[in-house]
């Protein structure tokens, strides 16, 4: 089995969390079924996601926005759905920013691993790198080059 770099595997461990609080709502010691629900199947997404950086930026991003806007309602005080106490604001914000650290640093993480590997990045597709167009010259910079009938390795007449 290939080893999860940090970011997959704290993605896990706050997977797990959120299915136990997802538990834990459920019997009672929380919001109800409905938080329960969401909290599991929340829970279940990130730890899935844990499989690839790009599910894992993804799914990260949209939990913790989720738990951020839960937080946002939850202390504007309504008494509504999203009023979980101020436990269940606080689990939310951190829960929230603990997923969108993690999106930013499985991103992190892959484009560091491109770079070790010499790649542009996530998906480059055989692009050239920066170094090599400049090297080559731009398809812009060519055009307008024989637009001017100048050769490119003398002198631009203007």
């Amino acid at each position: 089995m290939k080893r999860l770099d940090w970011p997959r595997r704290a993605a896990l461990a706050l997977g797990a969390l959120l299915v136990l609080w997802g538990i834990a709502d459920l019997f009672g010691l929380g919001g109800g079924p409905i938080p329960s629900v969401v909290h599991a199947a929340a829970g279940l997404a990130v730890g899935l996601s844990a499989a690839n950086r790009d599910s894992l930026r993804r799914t990260g991003i949209a939990v913790g926005l989720l738990h951020l806007v839960a937080f946002a309602l939850g202390v504007e005080g309504t008494g509504g759905a999203f009023d979980a106490g101020p436990v269940g604001n606080s689990l939310n914000l951190v829960v929230g920013l603990a997923c969108v650290a993690l999106a930013v640093a499985g991103a992190w993480s892959q484009r560091r691993e491109a770079e070790e590997k010499g790649e542009d990045g996530p998906g480059a597709g055989g692009r050239l790198s920066l170094d090599d167009r400049s090297a080559k010259g731009s398809r812009h910079a060519r055009r307008s080059l024989r637009a001017r009938r100048v050769r490119p390795n003398s002198p631009a007449r203007l």
